[in-house]
């Protein structure tokens, strides 16, 4: 469960190009019949130290028995030249270094559907951001698993998660007289940030007026520019345990599900 948002801006002038990223913070549990509130401040968005470089996460929480964010930590232990690398080639990386517990992540557990992830930011000697989509998923009735590599160099927006159902409209008209996807790349981060927060809370209205409870929670947001990110609104830090971010979660054949 979970709603994220990624504006990617390509300015005529390089030093405007930006990317941001908004993710909720909620994550579900699933028995096969109730779905619960597992956690409200669960992490989404991830910066790859010492790069212009993050990656924003959406389905399956414990793949392969770790929470994505030690996951993720372990991907980059692992691969020590991925700020010489491309996103086209961190996603490679990941794809292959995840192929194998995604899937037997996926096919564990009944309820999971989806695994993927967004690589976007900035490379050396690239004046524009790029971004590119992993995702695993799965199909019961016909008992397989699907991964698809997505990259657009023209992509400006793009929305994941099972709350952007409440949104989707809005890649085919504007949000108002003032706010369009369309305007992103030829403005500042600043107004990404507004688009964002306008579509965000179209969104909460949505789901309240539904009645439905597939987002919420701690809000955060990374903007990359070709300097490296910054939080305008950081995930939730706290010292209590989040039970989405446990592998012991699982247990009960509860589904953790961003």
């Amino acid at each position: 469960m979970t709603l994220l948002i990624g504006t990617i801006a390509r300015s005529d002038s390089p030093s405007k190009s930006h990317v941001v990223m908004t993710a909720d913070g909620r994550c579900t549990g699933f028995d096969g019949r109730t779905r619960t509130i597992q956690s409200n401040t669960h992490q989404k968005l991830f910066a790859i130290p010492n790069t212009a470089i993050a990656i924003a996460h959406h389905g399956e929480n414990i793949i392969g028995g770790k929470p994505v964010k030690e996951f993720l930590a372990d991907f980059t232990i692992q691969h020590p030249l991925i700020c010489e690398s491309s996103v086209d080639q961190i996603a490679d990386s990941l794809k292959k270094y995840a192929d194998e517990d995604a899937r037997n992540t996926l096919w564990s557990i009944p309820a999971s559907k989806v695994i993927g992830f967004w690589i976007t930011g900035f490379v050396r000697n690239r004046s524009h951001p790029e971004l590119v989509e992993i995702c695993w998923t799965k199909d019961v009735s016909a008992g397989t698993i699907t991964l698809e590599k997505k990259g657009d160099r023209n992509l400006v927006f793009i929305l994941g998660g099972d709350a952007q159902e409440f949104v989707r409209q809005y890649h085919e008209k504007p949000i108002d007289g003032m706010y369009d996807w369309k305007s992103i790349p030829h403005e500042s981060s600043n107004y990404a940030i507004k688009f964002h927060a306008k579509l965000y809370g179209l969104a909460e209205s949505a789901q309240n007026q539904n009645q439905e409870q597939l987002f919420g929670g701690k809000k955060h947001q990374l903007v990359i520019t070709r300097d490296g990110s910054h939080w305008t609104m950081p995930p939730h830090q706290t010292s209590e345990a989040d039970p989405c971010s446990s592998s012991s979660f699982t247990a009960g054949n509860q589904s953790p599900v961003a």
